[in-house]
């Protein structure tokens, strides 16, 4: 965004817990996406009922539960389409100053067929699940250059993975269509552009934490108590 619509947006944000939480699909993220750990060896694929009584178990509503099998279902038969093998691989987080990080990939990299054979593609995948308030094509490129300046950029193996956002659009009859963006032909931010719009985006944020903090002084009513509004 730009600065005057990035303030407005960061007045708006509201806290508190979302309709529909995706925690429990990404718990069960690896194995959907078929994670393979040296110790054991390679196993089988994890059974499509194994997965959903998982989802099931972890979702606190009928609606979460719902919406998060959706994008399961999706993501699980891409992964046995494109025969997705995930493979260990520690990352680490971003520290971004102000007393947070951020991490936009899990702890494996995942292999995959490509789309009408050839060459095996190695990726480091973000899912995002959201059918709202989801990346756009700025966000998906921001989160893109955060993603390599924390993998490829800092280890000379990597540099042949690429980076894929996965989304999910909804169909008319409430299952989900999944769409994988890469990282292929775009322009990323470089790393001292990434730090520049983080720290300008913190300082918009402790304005607005501040206005909320006047108003509460003024009418009794505001935001959180903790300074940071986390």
């Amino acid at each position: 965004m730009q600065r005057d619509e990035r303030k407005v947006a960061l007045r708006k944000h509201k806290f508190g817990r979302p309709p529909h939480d995706y925690d429990p699909v990404r718990l069960a993220q690896p194995d959907i996406l078929n994670r393979q750990t040296q110790l054991f060896g390679d196993t089988s694929r994890t059974a499509w009922q194994h997965i959903e009584r998982s989802i099931t178990s972890r979702a606190e509503t009928e609606s979460e539960r719902d919406y998060n099998l959706a994008v399961a279902k999706s993501l699980y038969s891409f992964s046995i389409d494109r025969e997705i093998v995930s493979r260990d691989r520690p990352l680490s987080v971003w520290t971004i100053g102000f007393g947070q990080s951020v991490k936009f990939w899990p702890n494996y990299i995942s292999v995959l067929r490509a789309d009408g054979g050839g060459r095996p593609i190695a990726e480091i995948p973000f899912h995002d699940y959201r059918l709202s308030k989801r990346l756009n094509k700025e966000a998906r490129r921001f989160v893109f250059s955060v993603m390599h300046e924390r993998t490829r950029a800092l280890d000379d193996d990597l540099g042949n993975v690429e980076l894929a956002i996965y989304q999910f659009n909804k169909a008319e009859d409430g299952s989900r269509i999944l769409r994988r963006h890469c990282d292929r032909s775009i322009v990323l931010y470089s790393f001292d552009e990434l730090n520049e719009m983080i720290s300008d985006t913190y300082q918009q944020w402790f304005e607005v934490l501040e206005e909320r903090q006047e108003q509460t002084r003024r009418t009794g009513t505001g935001g959180p108590s903790n300074p940071m509004g986390f």
